[in-house]
């Protein structure tokens, strides 16, 4: 990875999460549609298990070792922003570890480093970063006990 630019140069941690924030989420889509899942509601059920803050912390702890000391120190400021607004169904570590997370790969997109986001989320994806059985795309393959919601003029 080439030298980061100067520190007063770069956005604060919160502006790259948000940046970050986007990123990630364009990556877990992209990566669904290339690998076949099909259909809006599996799409978004498949999604969901990557982008939950509990699976941010997940893909952030398989990270850690394979930073570089400056992707670790804006990591540590990330997460520990004092300018953080959790939602109230957010775990407080699993929210900052979500964050730090969105830190990195904002941080990565402003500085043009799309080789390192390439790399750190196949890193992200690997061993367990698989959603158990989001995204079904066979409509045999779902349980029978499993009820669907079918839109009706009644309830939306």
């Amino acid at each position: 990875m080439k030298q980061p630019p100067m520190p007063c140069r770069v956005p604060s941690v919160m502006t790259l999460a948000f940046l970050g924030d986007g990123v990630y989420s364009l990556l877990v889509r992209d990566a669904l549609v290339r690998d076949g899942r099909t259909g809006q509601g599996n799409l978004h059920e498949a999604a969901l298990a990557y982008v939950t803050c509990e699976a941010q912390q997940a893909a952030y702890r398989r990270l850690l070792p394979h930073l570089t000391e400056y992707e670790t120190d804006l990591c540590r400021r990330a997460y520990n922003s004092t300018h953080l607004r959790k939602p109230k169904h957010a775990k407080g570590d699993a929210y900052r570890c979500a964050t730090a997370l969105e830190a990195l790969f904002g941080y990565l997109q402003w500085a043009g480093e799309q080789a390192r986001i390439t790399e750190l989320f196949a890193l992200c994806r690997e061993s367990g970063a698989e959603p158990p059985r989001a995204g079904i795309t066979d409509p045999s393959e779902t349980p029978a006990n499993t009820q669907t919601h079918r839109p009706t003029p009644d309830n939306g």
